[in-house]
């Protein structure tokens, strides 16, 4: 799946040969030609032969969204011809069926926990802040929009109830793999916790396979959006059939969801607060490295220590209280840089 993620980001705005895309992302050209045709197929690119000076060379590139035209029926052929879903799948409309089990789920007092997919662009974030707000009268995207873990950690903390969460970026920037293991475990206690205090959770990634398998146990449905199209987004609905250990989904039907005049207010709004977000997380990070640095660097002055070891880097990573705050790529580049010092 990396490989195929990678071409479609690097294809943005672009088009390029499979020599290109090999070059640029350092892949064999025999499995560039693999994921190109397989994206192609799934019609998430377009394939172009041309006859360049004599020689035939084919050029990759993104379906471009054209006002006032809708793709999906092109689209949905190539999805049949695939075989990748049954015209029953990609002509059921889920929404009359979605609707009457979040109205079941509430009766219950039980949550609706979903994960929106898609690529970059396709409209994950803004799809996903619509349905919590559904869900939630009271949704505000300042409060209820998380990009990263010490946010979560906040909530794990204050434990709110009644509301819906939108974890924006869970494959990447709000990845689990960089949270150190007290984090994880603290995060991972607080979205089972959730389920009690009726909290919906909606998170957003490129693909479901890049989500912590912790989270994945959680989900009820998945969206994924299969065409941006001029004014609205197509989407084919999972529902998850073995919840527990080994999660798998179902594909339900598809819906159509409108982007009407208000969305661009909506994701201005989104773009402001991710970017502050995303300001505090850089400079948390750094003002943590810098204490850490700071830490070792006394622990080795006050030990006698010759080398740098991970041991080292520990016993002083313990004694400003950080050794289980930090990822294991952070202690990596904090004992390379006191390494080099």
């Amino acid at each position: 799946m990396t490989g195929k993620k990678d071409i479609l980001e690097l294809l943005e705005g672009k088009n390029l040969t499979a020599k290109d895309i090999a070059d640029d992302l350092d892949l064999p050209i025999r499995s560039v030609y693999r994921y190109a045709r397989e994206l192609v197929i799934d019609g998430l690119i377009l394939k172009l032969d041309k006859v360049v000076k004599g020689r035939s060379i084919t050029i990759y590139s993104l379906p471009e969204i054209t006002p006032g035209v809708c793709g999906w029926e092109q689209h949905k052929q190539v999805l049949l011809s695939s075989k990748l879903y049954t015209r029953n799948v990609l002509e059921v409309d889920f929404w009359p069926s979605f609707q009457e089990e979040v109205s079941n789920l509430r009766e219950r007092k039980e949550t609706l926990d979903i994960l929106i997919s898609g690529l970059k662009g396709s409209g994950k974030s803004v799809t996903a802040i619509w349905l919590a707000a559904q869900l939630d009268d009271d949704f505000e995207i300042n409060r209820n929009l998380i990009f990263r873990k010490q946010q979560l950690l906040r909530l794990a903390i204050d434990q709110p109830e009644g509301m819906s969460l939108v974890l924006d970026d869970l494959g990447t920037s709000l990845s689990s793999r960089a949270w150190a293991e007290q984090e994880r475990e603290a995060i991972f206690s607080f979205f089972e916790i959730c389920r009690q205090n009726r909290i919906d959770l909606i998170g957003t990634s490129p693909s479901s396979d890049l989500v912590d398998l912790n989270f994945r146990r959680l989900i009820r449905y998945i969206w994924d959006i299969q065409l941006r199209c001029d004014g609205h987004v197509h989407i084919i609905a999972y529902r998850s059939i073995n919840p527990g250990l080994k999660p798998t989904f179902k594909p339900l039907g598809i819906t159509v969801l409108p982007y009407d005049n208000s969305i661009d207010s909506l994701i201005e709004e989104y773009e402001s607060v991710k970017r502050e977000q995303l300001r505090g997380a850089a400079q948390d990070s750094l003002e943590k490295l810098q204490r850490g640095k700071q830490k070792v660097r006394e622990y080795v002055e006050s030990h006698q220590v010759t080398s740098i070891t991970s041991n080292v880097l520990m016993s002083g990573l313990d004694s400003a209280g950080l050794n289980g705050n930090l990822s294991k790529s952070d202690k990596d580049s904090l004992q390379v840089e006191m390494y080099n010092t």
